[in-house]
């Protein structure tokens, strides 16, 4: 992460699914961890549509 979270650049930002299988991220407790609904719901990496450099 390299600057703050803004609602407006949302449309420029990208976003990949927590819980991915693909990441084989072992997260702790995760059973425990309070998640919002747009993180539930963002795409697996392998629906993730890259973004174009004249967009950032």
């Amino acid at each position: 992460v390299n600057d703050y979270w803004a609602l407006e650049l949302k449309p420029k930002y990208a976003f990949v699914n927590y819980a991915d299988p693909s990441l084989d991220i072992q997260w702790e407790n995760l059973e425990e961890a309070e998640v919002s609904e747009a993180d539930k719901n963002h795409p697996l990496l392998k629906d993730v549509k890259p973004l174009k450099a004249e967009d950032l």
